[in-house]
């Protein structure tokens, strides 16, 4: 979720102006779900290091994050964003950078 995000008045208004038929049209060309069936096999031949980032309350998306990890294998490393949801990056960027830059030095 973005819970604690502000959505600019200019956002919500083309948002509210997406037809149902065109969201669920999006979400069945391009969801995260279509991505689903030709790559999960394919996950094991990454070889170089990988971080996966979820944030904390976000469940479904942690858990898919302890799949790729699983997936991937040792070159892999899950890490959560404290306090935040869906849109880690946008709720905490602070956090996320520093996970993304420790992640980063341990490349060096």
């Amino acid at each position: 979720d973005g819970e604690g995000l502000a959505i600019a008045p200019a956002d919500l208004a083309a948002r509210l102006g997406n037809s149902a038929q065109g969201l669920a049209s999006s979400l069945r060309q391009t969801g995260t779900a279509t991505m689903d069936p030709p790559w999960w096999t394919d996950l094991p031949a990454i070889s170089v290091p990988a971080l996966v980032v979820a944030g904390q309350t976000d469940g479904k998306f942690a858990a898919l994050g302890h799949r790729l990890v699983q997936a991937i294998g040792t070159n892999s490393h899950f890490v959560t964003v404290p306090g935040t949801g869906h849109a880690a990056h946008l709720q905490d960027p602070l956090a996320f950078a520093a996970l993304v830059r420790a992640f980063a030095v341990t490349l060096s």
